[in-house]
C-alpha cells in the first residue's frame, strides 16, 4: 500500500516514479515535529504545502509553447475522411514523417527551426485542408 504523503506528489506529476515519492515521503516525515499530532501530519493542506515549497521552478528562456508546419499530404486531401488529424512525428534524415494514431504516413515536412528538443512533451494536429501541423505543449494541471 501507497503511503498517502507519497501517493500525493504521484498523483501530481511531482514525483519520477514510487521510489522517488516514498524517499520523498520519509524526507517529510523526518521533517515534521517529533510531538506533531497523527492527523495534522497528514491533513491533505499540510502535504501540499510540503511539496509546493520543494518545487523548484526551471530557469532559463521559456520554451515554445506552440507552433505551425508546413506540410505536404501523402494523398490528395479529398481521400481524408477527417478534416483534422491526431500525429506524431517521426524524425528521419533531419525531415519529419507524420503518421497518424494507427501508424500510416499522412504528411511530411522539414524539421523547423524551433523544433523542441522532446517532441514527446507536444501533441501535433494536422489539418487537412491546409496542410498544417500545430504543435502545443502538453499542460501541466494548474497548481
Amino acid at each position: 500500500m501507497l503511503d498517502p504523503v507519497a501517493a500525493f506528489p504521484l498523483a501530481r506529476g511531482d514525483a519520477i516514479d514510487r521510489p522517488h515519492a516514498e524517499a520523498d515521503a520519509r524526507a517529510y516525515y523526518d521533517g515534521l515535529p517529533q510531538d506533531m499530532d497523527a492527523n495534522d501530519a497528514l491533513d491533505p493542506r499540510q502535504v501540499r504545502n510540503w511539496v509546493d515549497a520543494r518545487r523548484t521552478r526551471p530557469v532559463g528562456r521559456v520554451a515554445v509553447r506552440e507552433f505551425t508546419i508546413e506540410s505536404t499530404l501523402v494523398r490528395p486531401a479529398a481521400d481524408y475522411s477527417q478534416t483534422c488529424l491526431a500525429v506524431s512525428p517521426l524524425e528521419v534524415d533531419a525531415r519529419l514523417i507524420w503518421i497518424d494514431p494507427a501508424g500510416y504516413r499522412v504528411a511530411r515536412s522539414d524539421k523547423p527551426r524551433n523544433w523542441p528538443d522532446k517532441p514527446s512533451t507536444f501533441e501535433f494536429e494536422l489539418d487537412i485542408s491546409n496542410a498544417t501541423i500545430v504543435g502545443n505543449a502538453y499542460l501541466r494541471h494548474e497548481r
